[in-house]
């Protein structure tokens, strides 16, 4: 474990990780090593970069890209309440912590186009629906006011 902390404080991330998986190969009693490990694999995540500049945000919440809402809400917290600062002492904590905020609210975002797009889409529809009624009650106004004009002459 200690060897861990190590390459921890050293940003090594990748080390670290495995050396935690074997620890808890060999020693599944210790305590917290699921903090630590799941510290290294959120770092490890994060240094996944899509495209080449982007940050892999399920890799680092640990879901599957075809999840949606709910699952990645519930993974959310379920990472924040293990991670979480005040919980977690480990080195690099706190920055696994905002990584993974990060990432939620990216990924939330994300899944709040689609339904913005409808809403927008619907308001757009109801917009040109009025825009509609009112040329057509414009042209029945206008059509009324020529025929009366045309009876008084």
């Amino acid at each position: 474990m200690e060897l861990s902390k190590e390459k921890m404080q050293n940003n090594d991330f990748t080390g670290a990780r495995k050396m935690t998986q074997t620890a808890q190969c060999l020693f599944p009693q210790l305590q917290n090593i699921s903090q630590v490990l799941t510290v290294c694999e959120v770092h490890c995540s994060a240094e996944n970069k899509i495209g080449g500049y982007q940050m892999d945000c399920y890799g680092i919440l640990q879901v599957h890209q075809s999840d949606k809402g709910e699952s990645i809400k519930k993974q959310y917290r379920k990472l924040a309440l293990l991670l979480h600062p005040d919980k977690n002492k480990y080195a690099a904590a706190e920055t696994v912590f905002k990584l993974i905020s990060e990432a939620n609210s990216v990924l939330e975002n994300q899944t709040n186009v689609p339904s913005m797009t409808r809403s927008i889409e619907k308001l757009l529809q109801k917009l040109v629906e009025l825009i509609i009624a009112k040329a057509l009650t414009k042209e029945v106004l206008v059509a009324s006011l020529e025929i009366k004009t045309s009876k008084k002459l």
